[in-house]
């Protein structure tokens, strides 16, 4: 981790219109907490809604991992 943020962390976007789907779908689920996080992963939804890849669990692998919903909701 430390090493990602030495080396500047860089975030894959997906295209708003995606971003949009997955905020509505989250707006609708009732593990999302009055402060906007998931009750489940505890990620802050307006900005995780926004990666295409998960940038933690990408700097941990070799290969690049996709970001979800943890209950696979998108």
């Amino acid at each position: 981790m430390l090493k990602m943020i030495a080396d500047g962390m860089h975030f894959e976007k997906v295209m708003p219109e995606e971003a949009q789907r997955r905020i509505d779908i989250c707006n609708g689920c009732p593990l999302l907490t009055d402060g906007r996080q998931c009750s489940s992963c505890g990620c802050e939804v307006d900005f995780k809604v926004t990666l295409k890849t998960n940038p933690i669990l990408t700097g941990f692998n070799a290969e690049k991992t996709e970001n979800k919903c943890p209950k696979g909701f998108w």
